[in-house]
């Protein structure tokens, strides 16, 4: 969700091979849809991956 998507700087941040990143977001296309980087939905995967994140660290606001 931080590279928007990019298969390339996801691959750069993660350390992984951008093929490997491109299997993954594949499979994301076939569990969630192929529309899931449309803006308004890629905004509500990216806030719910945020929140998550946020409680799952043991930050609470």
């Amino acid at each position: 969700m931080r590279c928007n998507a990019s298969p390339t700087r996801t691959a750069r941040a993660l350390g992984f091979h951008t093929n490997t990143i491109l299997q993954r977001l594949d499979r994301l296309d076939a569990l969630l849809g192929p529309g899931w980087r449309e803006d308004d939905r890629f905004f509500r995967i990216s806030l719910a991956v945020r929140l998550h994140e946020m409680l799952t660290s043991g930050v609470r606001g």
